[in-house]
C-alpha cells in the first residue's frame, strides 16, 4: 500500500510538471516586434547628419523632415511591385493569348458556314437551270 501511495505521488508530480510543460510551450505572442531594417526613421529638419559620400567624411543638413530606410527595404518593395507588374503583364498576355484564339475559331466557323451557303446556293442554282 506504502509504495502504490509513492506511485501515486510520484506520477501525480510527474503529470503536473509535464502539464506546466506543456502550458508553457504554447504561449502566444500578442506583441508584433520590426526589425531594426524594417523600421523607417525620420530625421528632423535641420539636424546635422555626418555621412559618407564615396569614401570621404561629408555633413548634411536636411531642409525639410527626412526619411531614412534600409536599402533592403527598398529591394523588397521593388521585387514586390516587380512581380506584381510581371502577374499583370503575363495575364493580359494570356488574355490576348485567349482572344486570339477565340477570334481564329469563329473566322474558321464562319469560313465553314459560308462554304455550307455557297454550296447550297450552287445546288439550288444548278437545279432551277436543270428544270428550265
Amino acid at each position: 500500500m506504502k509504495n502504490f501511495k509513492c506511485i501515486a505521488l510520484y506520477s501525480t508530480l510527474l503529470l503536473f510538471m509535464a502539464g506546466c510543460a506543456v502550458t508553457r510551450a504554447t504561449v502566444a505572442i500578442h506583441d508584433v516586434v520590426l526589425l531594426p531594417e524594417e523600421r523607417i526613421f525620420t530625421v528632423p529638419a535641420g539636424q546635422v547628419l555626418n555621412v559618407t559620400l564615396d569614401g570621404k567624411p561629408l555633413q548634411m543638413t536636411f531642409p525639410h523632415p527626412m526619411k531614412l530606410v534600409y536599402e533592403s527595404v527598398l529591394v523588397r518593395q521593388e521585387e514586390k511591385l516587380n512581380n506584381e507588374i510581371l502577374k499583370t503583364a503575363k495575364a493580359e498576355k494570356d488574355k490576348t493569348k485567349m482572344m486570339g484564339m477565340a477570334g481564329s475559331a469563329i473566322s474558321a466557323l464562319a469560313g465553314l458556314v459560308w462554304i455550307v451557303a455557297r454550296r447550297k446556293k450552287v445546288k439550288i442554282e444548278g437545279s432551277l437551270k436543270g428544270e428550265a
